[in-house]
């Protein structure tokens, strides 16, 4: 799913209007606080583990990562991704101990990561 499309108000088959898939990452690309590239790597990790996780805790972690992301390179980015698709979707994540994937993501790790600390 492209940034555009995820991010977009959507009209329903019924006529109605609905929120944007992705209406953190939304606001967030929209008040220019990320860019399209860390957008398009929140949304399709998010995409990868909804069904699995659920629509709550992805819209629970989309709002960190969206918070987190503000002055963080692609690659730090990445990593904090990795670790909340770990968390959302355990089984579907293969954690690899070599890059420290092994843990699953909180709120402190997430903002240790960072401030560079983790």
């Amino acid at each position: 799913m492209q940034v555009g499309e995820a991010t977009a108000p959507r009209l329903l088959v019924t006529g109605e209007h609905a929120p944007a898939r992705h209406p953190h990452v939304a606001t967030a690309v929209e008040a220019g606080a990320i860019g399209t590239a860390a957008a398009a790597a929140i949304i399709s990790m998010l995409n990868k583990v909804v069904l699995p996780a659920g629509r709550d805790q992805t819209d629970a972690v989309e709002q960190i990562l969206v918070e987190q992301a503000p002055g963080l390179t692609l690659d730090q980015l990445a990593k904090i991704i990795a670790r909340a698709e770990a968390w959302l979707d355990p089984d579907g994540v293969a954690p690899r101990e070599e890059d420290g994937l092994t843990q699953p993501i909180s709120i402190s790790t997430a903002r240790r990561m960072a401030a560079g600390r983790a």
